[in-house]
């Protein structure tokens, strides 16, 4: 989770229930912060403060709304679900396709990105604490095949889907829809803060970010980004206890279980948000050892995983100031 501005106006965001439209100041600017519940958390957009704010509210709500109930799979009238429940060649949202050649590139990476990791998705249940048998989890595991998926025709949103493959696209979707978002607001402003459940895009001047500390779910480490997106995976929101292990809502498509927890977060930093989110997850699964492996191809992304013992980080992350 990542919580952004200064403790007087993450007060105010409490009341967005009340005030749709919130004013603040930074130096001798003025900013006008708008909140509404999205994709089972709060999307908060700040802006300058404008003649357009309840046009930019509107807008970015009709945004959200569209994407969410594009990638909706409990939706039985959704385009996921239609693409779940098609085989072979046919046609799509341009929103599937974009998303489905995002996912492949980050699964080439990183080799656990697996949108197709539905099947297992559907047999733990992290909020009554079920786990499946090896059995179940075995013949999950085989329902898996992301290379049974491409995007033939970019231009027609063609794909072909080779298996009867079922796919989600929690891990990433959030990432797009803030690229979608700062598309459409930078067209007017030339700075602001986008923030879905905490994951950002930070544009036009350096912003404070705060980085909650897994323990204390408190804003402990502090960072300053500019034309950077920020997203966290973690272990401390959705998990239980069983048999004297923590089993997370991140399944490793490699096993079929949650993913062995070697920190309880990973901040992921990167130019794209939909990249930055499916790095947070993927790095999640794999650790650091990996993740500093992939970045030496990638610069423009770093990460910094907090463990029981502090954190660590890559040497590109931005510097990080401990708030006591």
């Amino acid at each position: 989770m990542i919580l952004i501005f200064r403790k007087r106006v993450l007060f105010l965001r409490t009341l967005i229930f009340i005030f749709p439209a919130l004013i603040f100041f930074s130096g001798c600017k003025r900013y006008t912060t708008f909140s509404f519940p999205a994709l089972g958390t709060i999307v908060t957009i700040t802006l300058p403060s404008d003649n357009s704010t309840y046009n930019n509210y509107n807008k970015s709500r009709e945004i959200v709304y569209n994407l969410q109930s594009v990638f909706n799979r409990y939706d039985q009238n959704s385009a996921l679900t239609d693409f779940n429940d098609r085989v072979g060649n046919f046609k799509t949202l341009p929103e599937i396709c974009d998303v489905i050649n995002y996912s492949k590139f980050i699964y080439k990476i990183t080799g656990v990105f697996d949108i197709t990791v539905l099947p297992l998705l559907q047999i733990w249940d992290y909020k009554k604490g079920l786990i499946p048998t090896k059995g179940q989890i075995d013949n999950a595991l085989k329902k898996l095949c992301i290379n049974c998926i491409n995007v033939i025709d970019n231009n027609k949103c063609i794909v072909e889907k080779k298996r009867d493959v079922k796919i989600d696209l929690g891990g990433i979707s959030k990432g797009y829809i803030i690229k979608k978002l700062y598309e459409e607001l930078s067209k007017e402003y030339n700075e602001g803060v986008i923030n879905i459940g905490g994951d950002i895009f930070a544009f036009g001047k350096d912003w404070d970010v705060y980085i909650t500390d897994p323990k204390s779910k408190k804003p402990r480490y502090k960072i300053r980004v500019k034309n950077k997106s920020v997203f966290t995976s973690g272990d401390y929101e959705r998990f239980f206890f069983k048999n004297g292990r923590l089993y997370s809502h991140i399944i490793d498509p490699r096993t079929g279980e949650p993913a062995i927890v070697k920190y309880h977060s990973v901040t992921v930093i990167g130019d794209d948000p939909v990249i930055s989110d499916g790095l947070a997850t993927s790095f999640f699964i794999l650790g650091p050892d990996d993740c500093y492996r992939i970045i030496k191809n990638y610069k423009n992304y770093s990460f910094m995983f907090i463990g029981d013992n502090g954190f660590i980080k890559s040497d590109n992350f931005p510097d990080v100031e401990e708030v006591k």
